[in-house]
């Protein structure tokens, strides 16, 4: 008996040391979240994305074979007629507002194209989904598709407010 005794303390002692040595090297291994690399970039190609949204939607000066979709399929797509689209982009373009001119990011590259940030707000309200779905297509983050849809947002707002989102006239009711 003091025999198995003896045996069953030394294999405690045993499994003690090979406890010890797997929380040392685990210790080992932890590395700090703080020192790890960051992932890299994604580098979005907005003159690519502008590319295919011409190709695909708007057309290209002087080529009838573009937009590969007709009038009726962009406004089943959107949910708006190109010709008022384009309304819109010229109306933001004349307003001369700051989030969408220019077309350089801040590292000096190309940004998003003022067609793809009308574009994917406009996308997103017709099919009902969350603006990082479309974020692929038009080549820009999440973060930037979610600030389209805001300043989209609030850019009809303060250019139509006047005329369309107003509370109706005695002469509106009549008709």
């Amino acid at each position: 008996m003091a025999r198995d005794m003896k045996n069953w303390i030394q294999a405690a002692a045993e499994m003690q040391k090979l406890l010890d040595i797997a929380v040392r090297d685990e210790e080992e291994e932890r590395i700090d979240h703080r020192k790890k690399p960051r992932k890299a970039k994604a580098k979005w190609r907005h003159d690519e994305a502008l590319h295919c949204i011409k190709r695909d939607y708007i057309g290209f000066e002087n080529d009838e074979s573009t937009p590969l979709m007709t009038d009726r399929q962009f406004v089943s797509h959107f949910r708006i007629k190109k010709d008022r689209f384009l309304k819109i982009r010229e109306d933001i373009i004349q307003k001369k507002i700051p989030f969408y001119q220019g077309n350089k990011a801040g590292s000096g590259l190309t940004g998003a194209s003022i067609e793809a940030r009308l574009l994917l707000p406009l996308k997103c309200l017709a099919y009902g989904v969350p603006p990082h779905t479309f974020q692929d297509y038009f080549q820009m983050s999440a973060t930037l598709a979610r600030e389209c849809c805001i300043n989209f947002d609030q850019t009809i707002k303060s250019l139509y407010e006047g005329e369309f989102l107003r509370l109706p006239t005695e002469d509106d009711q009549t008709v």
